[in-house]
């Protein structure tokens, strides 16, 4: 994501809005931060964790794994790594993306992983 006329922006995850769930990944370019907010999560522990991020040329790199249970956040070519474990309800499957200012998403790829168990 170009990041170089934005506040700040982000990706929720594994959003129901009925039910209020969402994971919130969140760049603050005043605190050169990401946050992941797990307190919308469903069931378990909720919790922020952050990490500091520098952009490169006001570019922020993002690789996100998401399955049934954990979210895995690959920043800056694995610079810096976040992980958790989360528990939403089944219909909680939508993702959004927001920002303050303007944000431009350079390439998006979305891949869907296999069952292994049924």
């Amino acid at each position: 994501m170009d990041m170089t006329e934005a506040v700040s922006a982000g990706i929720k995850l594994r959003v129901n809005e009925a039910k209020d769930e969402q994971t919130v990944l969140n760049f603050k370019r005043d605190e050169n931060a990401v946050t992941l907010d797990r307190n919308k999560s469903g069931k378990g522990p909720g919790g922020v964790r952050k990490a500091p991020v520098e952009l490169v040329n006001g570019i922020l790199q993002l690789r996100i794994f998401v399955d049934r249970s954990s979210v895995e956040v690959f920043l800056q070519d694995g610079a810096k790594v976040m992980t958790a474990r989360i528990y939403p309800g089944e219909t909680s499957t939508g993702i959004c993306f927001f920002a303050e200012g303007n944000v431009k998403i350079i390439r998006l790829y979305k891949w869907d992983l296999k069952k292994v168990w049924e």
